[in-house]
């Protein structure tokens, strides 16, 4: 269950943490869930999410990755910085993922990975 941030700690931003939290208990309910965080530079975006993260229990599992654009012509970019080695509970890398079919040492097919990636997750 997740921990209650103080306001005193983030201010002004009580009903989007409240959001955030509605949208994990739905999704602890097997709801899946998005949340968009989404407003211009400097708003304070990043610091929302990890004051909203800061506020969950240890037994949660986090994974993060940054979409910088420049990231976006490298294979797998976003998958490299969410598996940048064996997952814990899942003894997966990026170069296992997808290779059940295919052992050729070119990068396997995104949705081979991708398909791979939600299979490891649910492991956990």
């Amino acid at each position: 269950m997740p921990r209650q941030v103080s306001e005193t700690l983030f201010f002004g931003r009580a009903d989007e943490l409240s959001q955030m939290g509605a949208r994990l208990g739905r999704a602890e309910q097997g709801e899946p869930q998005i949340v968009l965080i989404d407003g211009p530079a400097g708003i304070g975006k990043t610091s929302l999410v990890r004051c909203f993260l800061a506020g969950l229990a240890a037994d949660y599992c986090i994974l993060q990755a940054s979409g910088n654009e420049l990231e976006m012509q490298l294979p797998y970019g976003v998958m490299t910085q969410l598996v940048p080695h064996p997952m814990q509970g899942a003894d997966v890398t990026l170069r296992e993922l997808g290779r059940a079919e295919d052992p050729s040492p070119a990068l396997p097919a995104p949705t081979a990975v991708g398909a791979s990636f939600i299979d490891a997750l649910g492991k956990f």
